[in-house]
């Protein structure tokens, strides 16, 4: 809060709708504070916006709620600049990024199947990508799979490197996670698997190659959440139940 206040700003724009971040708004001295109306202390704000995860829209249109009274009314689509973040090595013309954890256990296909669908499916070199806390997640699907070329780069290089991996990739798969909004930033091709989740919250890729996969039968437990759960509620899973082609 101190150091808020020693930069005098004039204008505050909070995107959480936490008490912690109404609280750092409320005592920053900023002159004008912006944020939803959804936040415990939005009454001290000179403008709140309203927010609502069930209206349809993406993200990025709700966000841009809180600043098209002084731009415009046309939402600006993530950006990356990854070029001075280039791998070491020599990249083969054609490869695939899998970025197969969340910290939602209820976000993640389970590794089984990723398993089988590279068995079955990817004929290219694989590169699998994650924070170094996915690191031995990972691992188990290279360790399954010793014969095929997959590369384990958790926690082992730059995250911006990990998103030029993705740039150049001839496909990209996700978890409805960060690396699906990493594709999304570089306008990498990228297919995004929803599982507990819905794309009706609006955090779905933006892309201009982009494809969504659901579970092949519908379910009236889900969606179960807009964050997912560290095991099933229902203690079934059937949304794990994804034919990804």
């Amino acid at each position: 809060i101190n150091d808020l206040k020693k930069n005098d700003y004039d204008l505050l724009i909070n995107t959480h709708r936490h008490l912690s971040s109404g609280i750092l708004t409320v005592l920053s001295g900023a002159r004008i504070k912006v944020g939803y109306q959804s936040n415990p202390l939005s009454f001290f704000y000179q403008s709140g916006i309203n927010y609502s995860i069930n209206d349809h829209r993406h993200e990025i249109s709700r966000l841009h709620d809180l600043i098209k009274a002084f731009t415009d009314d046309q939402p600006a689509k993530p950006k990356l600049y990854v070029d001075d973040f280039k791998v070491d090595e020599a990249l083969e013309a054609s490869y695939i990024c899998i970025a197969p954890a969340s910290v939602w256990h209820t976000k993640q296909w389970p590794i089984q199947n990723w398993i089988s669908w590279i068995k079955n499916s990817a004929k290219v070199k694989i590169y699998l990508l994650g924070g170094p806390s996915d690191f031995d997640l990972n691992q188990r699907i290279v360790k399954a799979l010793p014969d095929y070329p997959i590369v384990n780069t958790a926690g082992q290089m730059h995250i911006l490197s990990s998103v030029y991996l993705m740039q150049h990739a001839v496909m990209n798969y996700v978890m409805d996670s960060a690396p699906l909004h990493m594709a999304s930033a570089v306008n990498a091709p990228v297919t995004a698997l929803y599982l507990s989740t819905s794309p009706l919250y609006g955090f779905t890729p933006l892309s201009s190659e982009a494809t969504i996969m659901e579970p092949s039968t519908s379910l009236l437990c889900r969606p179960c959440g807009c964050h997912g759960h560290a095991k099933c509620p229902k203690a079934h899973f059937k949304c794990a139940d994804i034919v990804l082609s």
